[in-house]
């Protein structure tokens, strides 16, 4: 009778043991496909983080290239006015240098 309890309680911790090889298995499987999505996963946020980080260098350095262009339109505006101040005082020279010219020629003469 002890052991027909032995032969039941084995044949039964068998079937469990089955069971559990089962679970086991199908917990296997289901990790390395777990395992496979999150790498997949990991590989597209990390492209994702590199685009990001590609795409912050490229703000940038755009914003770089502006500071720059207008450091030089600030430059270019300068010289500019200071080219048209010169020009300006050239010609009120000229034109006071003229106008001694014309005042000394135009004097009649007294005879």
């Amino acid at each position: 009778m002890i052991s027909q309890v032995l032969e039941n309680t084995l044949s039964g911790l068998t079937r469990e043991v089955s069971v559990m090889n089962e679970d086991i298995g199908t917990l296997k499987k289901d990790y390395k496909n777990l395992m496979s999505a999150y790498k997949a996963e990991s590989a597209a946020m990390n492209a994702v983080k590199e685009r990001c980080i590609e795409t912050r260098r490229k703000i940038s350095e755009a914003s770089k290239e502006n500071l720059q262009l207008q450091a030089r339109l600030r430059g270019s505006r300068t010289a500019f006015e200071l080219m048209m101040d010169r020009y300006k005082d050239v010609e009120r020279r000229n034109k006071a240098v003229r106008n001694i010219v014309s005042g000394c020629v135009k004097k009649p003469v007294v005879s």
